[in-house]
């Protein structure tokens, strides 16, 4: 694991993104849809990961399924990156593609992982360095890593597994998330109430929104 991504709680990131969700209770689901927002399927639907240690052979099997998918992870499309590395690498089927929030000390944003095995968590964009990958990055990233000055931080990774079966039936190649709201981008995720996954995913007490 790279310094980078050294796991600690200092609070339960479920808790967090729960509050946040609350600071919204005026906030309706727009017409035709089952969530009002990613973050309320994300609350909902998903669980927190935990770093595990990865073993040389573990590392290289992950490297080696960026590069059977021919392509080098981007900073900003970290959806685009690890859909790709699954659906293209994955050939012994070890991957399992999660979306949710990641947070770090200063900030909380959007993101998309894999797991390994279905426990080890493999973050091909922020910690391609730590599988002997090069990331792409516009220039002014470069000095400091792909999560600015903040790279160095901690992170907590909060999400929702998608099977195999989901993402080769869904638009893998979108630029979006999964479970993105955006202009002129119909989310099928958030239509209907959601069966993608096994209970034993599922966290354990629903939050209420």
């Amino acid at each position: 694991m790279s310094a980078a991504l050294k796991k600690t709680a200092p609070e339960p990131f479920v808790d967090l993104l729960v509050a946040r969700l609350k600071e919204f209770p005026e906030r309706r689901t727009p017409a035709g849809y089952h969530y009002k927002s990613n973050l309320e399927f994300v609350v909902h639907h998903g669980r927190g990961f935990e770093f595990h240690p990865f073993t040389f052979e573990d590392r290289l099997y992950v490297r080696s399924c960026v590069e059977r998918a021919g392509f080098r992870p981007r900073m900003g499309q970290c959806y685009g990156n690890s859909r790709r590395t699954l659906v293209r690498g994955d050939t012994e089927r070890r991957l399992t593609y999660v979306e949710g929030f990641l947070r770090a000390r200063y900030f909380i944003m959007h993101h998309g992982w894999l797991l390994l095995d279905g426990t080890k968590l493999a973050d091909v964009t922020l910690d391609a360095a730590g599988f002997g990958l090069k990331l792409l990055m516009p220039r002014e990233e470069r000095r400091h890593g792909p999560m600015g000055p903040y790279y160095h931080e901690p992170a907590d990774y909060f999400g929702v597994s998608f099977t195999r079966e989901y993402v080769l039936a869904a638009d893998w190649q979108s630029e979006f998330g999964f479970s993105a709201y955006a202009p002129d981008y119909t989310c099928e995720t958030l239509r209907e109430p959601w069966a993608a996954v096994s209970e034993s995913e599922m966290i354990e007490e629903t939050p209420n929104s």
